[in-house]
């Protein structure tokens, strides 16, 4: 994280067995932590999707 100016993360909820019905709350939720990891950085999610 220090090396990095942005973070960008890829989220996949039904890839982590998350219901679809529980997938925009997991996809916030992964949000949330990548924006903890990241110490005040930027926070992209570059992709995501349900196949």
């Amino acid at each position: 994280v220090e090396a990095c100016d942005v973070i960008l993360c890829n989220c996949y909820p039904f890839w982590e067995g998350t219901e679809f019905n529980h997938a925009l709350q997991h996809e916030q939720y992964m949000y949330k932590l990548a924006q903890t990891a990241a110490k005040g950085k930027r926070v992209i999610i570059t992709e995501t999707g349900w196949p």
